[in-house]
Formats: C-alpha cells, structure tokens, sequence
C-alpha cells in the first residue's frame, strides 16, 4: 500500500515570503506570496517579476503574468485560465477561458472548464455580464444581457429574461418569457410605446409620460 507521498515535476517553495509552486515551468522565486499548481501556471518560465498573492491552479493558469507595475491578488483557476493577462490585478478567471482584456483589473469569467460556455463576466465598474462580456465604457452597476434564444415553453413558477432583436429592425429589445400570458385590454391611453418579447409574441408596451 502506498502511503507517501509521490511528486512529479518541481515542487518549491522559494523566497523570503514563500511562493507555493508545484508543476513544471511555474513560476520561479520572482515574486512573492504566489501559489502556483500545474505545468507553466503563473507566470510561466520566470516571467513573474514582481507579482504577489496570485493564485494559479491549472495547465497555463495565468501563463502570460508579468506583474511589472501591477499584477497582485488575482485568482486563475481551470485549463488555462486567464492564460492571457499580462499586467493587471484583482481579477477572478474561472474556467477555460481568457479575460476580456490583458491588462484590466477587477475582471469576472465563469466559464465551463473548456471556456466553450461562458455563465458570467464582470468589470471593474460592478457591471455583470450575461453571454456578453461588452460593457459601454460609462455604465455602471448594471446588468447587460447579450442576445439569446428564448425557450419553447414555460417553466412553472419561474420567468425568464432575455435579450431578443425586434422584428422590423434588428435592435435587440427586452425578451420575457412568464408562465403567465398577457392578458388583452382594450383601455389603454398611451403617449409612447416600446416593443417588448413575451412569451414568443412581439408586443408594444403603452407609456404614458410623466
């Protein structure tokens, strides 16, 4: 029965303030207060020169990490997480999948473990993100939907939200599907209107301005 402990590869622990490194071609003793698990995780062949408190754990986890005047606290976890940021902080990469941008900090991925579904992103300015990682470069604290395929039928005691192109001009406009159907009406006093989806049927909401 084997009951020790078998390593392959490199395990290190370097440094004044120790880097954990387990995996060949993670990174060596550049920075500081790094924890580095899988082939070329963090920093790969010595490239993290100044980065502290990251954390890697995967194949290529935040590979390409430089940390030349920033590049602290980020966390990489799955197949090649983050494999792309170069120069940036407080990011949290979650699956196989790259950040929206090298360099920016504060960035959300959560993704399937081959990066083929992305679940959520985010940005520094506290927008999340929902088959989009696009955010306009003044908003804030919102919710962006990207464009997607409403269901086929409802689901009890649920709705969903959506984002679906309008028929007649393909500019996408809030998609609800709702267990229950809209009911028709026929006093309706209105000064604006906005197409809606609901439930599969293209609908005009009556506005009446303040």
């Amino acid at each position: 029965e084997d009951t020790g402990i078998s390593v392959t590869g490199v395990l290190k622990m370097t440094g004044v303030s120790p880097n954990i490194i387990i995996g060949s071609g993670s990174l060596l003793d550049t920075g500081t207060h790094n924890i580095g698990i899988g082939t070329e995780a963090l920093g790969f062949e010595s490239r993290l020169t100044g980065a502290t408190y990251n954390i890697g754990i995967g194949y290529q986890a935040g590979k390409d990490l430089i940390g030349l005047s920033k590049g602290d606290k980020n966390i990489f976890i799955g197949f090649g997480a983050g494999k792309n940021v170069t120069n940036a902080s407080d990011n949290v990469i979650i699956g196989g999948v790259d950040a929206p941008s090298d360099t920016d900090d504060n960035q959300l991925m959560l993704a399937s473990g081959d990066g083929t579904s992305v679940w959520l992103s985010g940005n520094s300015k506290n927008n999340i993100g929902v088959k989009t990682t696009t955010f306009d470069g003044t908003v804030d604290g919102y919710i962006a939907i990207g464009n997607g395929t409403e269901p086929s039928a409802h689901t009890d005691d649920q709705i969903y939200i959506g984002s679906k192109d309008a028929s007649t001009t393909s500019e996408s406009t809030l998609s609800l599907f709702c267990e229950e159907d809209p009911e028709s009406s026929t006093d309706w006093t209105m000064s604006h209107r906005m197409k809606v989806w609901i439930n599969g049927t293209e609908y005009y909401i009556a506005l009446d301005a303040v």
